[in-house]
């Protein structure tokens, strides 16, 4: 039980060989935006995001936080945030996906570590709102591309969860299962302290609610931010 409960952190540890500077290292100045105050929840998320290029405002004075995100909007967020790299392949196995798209190589890249995948039938439906679930597991599997976890290690890390929130009821999200896709990215970023319930009820998660500009780049800024060691 000691190696299961263990494989959190020995996983983690080799995320930390290869993350950039934390984001809290990235500093900006005031934002401009009318619609983010500082003391939003979101602000330095948000101020984090803007100043290392992963997204800008809406407009010059807007940000727009609330305005839900797309599936093409997230993972080039997440994209960004790893340095916009170049994808190894050049073959592109979605029809509603094309070159001169702004996330064209995004999605590649994205599809190509297993961060994500398509939706059926040769589509990506980059234009679909992305949820909650959606976002935890696209940053889970960022962790598991980081920390080149095999299957015995993602097999490993949900035994320890699933014993960790048995022994913790109190983490245990009422509306989300470990029998669902989103189940383990949910427990995992939970337990790093990434994510937590919603402000009205916090044992319930709302895998299923569609994620806000403001939610999904606070989730990525603690992702990057996270001290893995």
């Amino acid at each position: 039980m000691k190696k299961l409960i263990s494989i959190i952190l020995i996983c983690t540890t080799l995320l930390c060989l290869v993350l950039p500077a934390s984001a809290a290292e990235v500093r900006a100045p005031k934002l401009p935006f009318v619609d983010v105050p500082e003391d939003a929840y979101y602000y330095d998320a948000v101020r984090w995001a803007v100043n290392a290029g992963v997204t800008s405002g809406t407009d010059k004075t807007h940000f727009s936080p609330n305005a839900i995100c797309t599936r093409a909007q997230v993972v080039t967020f997440i994209w960004r945030s790893f340095g916009s790299p170049k994808p190894k392949t050049t073959s592109n196995p979605f029809q509603d996906v094309k070159k001169s798209d702004y996330f064209y190589q995004a999605v590649l890249w994205c599809v190509e570590n297993k961060i994500t995948s398509g939706t059926g039938a040769n589509r990506f439906s980059p234009g679909e709102y992305c949820t909650r679930g959606q976002v935890a597991t696209f940053l889970f599997r960022s962790a598991v591309y980081m920390g080149n976890w095999s299957e015995e290690d993602i097999a490993e890390n949900k035994a320890a969860l699933m014993h960790w929130v048995q022994e913790v009821p109190r983490m245990r999200f009422e509306d989300v299962s470990f029998s669902v896709y989103y189940g383990q990215p949910v427990y995992a970023l939970e337990n790093w302290g990434l994510v937590t319930g919603v402000s009205d009820h916090p044992h319930l998660f709302k895998p299923n609610r569609v994620c806000t500009r403001a939610e999904a780049l606070t989730m990525l800024y603690r992702y990057w931010n996270f001290n893995w060691s």
